[in-house]
């Protein structure tokens, strides 16, 4: 496994875990971070598509 695959592991897991904090405390600010992880992680998909274009 890749570096970069590790990491974008990690981020979806911690994504999942802080959205999963934010609505078992009902935190709408936990959830929203959560959701931001989220989204950097599936910007991270793109990633290397990106590099090697160049």
């Amino acid at each position: 496994m890749k570096t970069l695959d590790r990491l974008k592991l990690v981020v979806v897991l911690v994504a999942l875990a802080i959205w999963a904090v934010g609505v078992r405390t009902n935190r709408n600010s936990l959830m929203l971070v959560g959701v931001a992880f989220m989204i950097v992680a599936f910007l991270l998909r793109f990633l290397p598509r990106l590099k090697n274009r160049r």
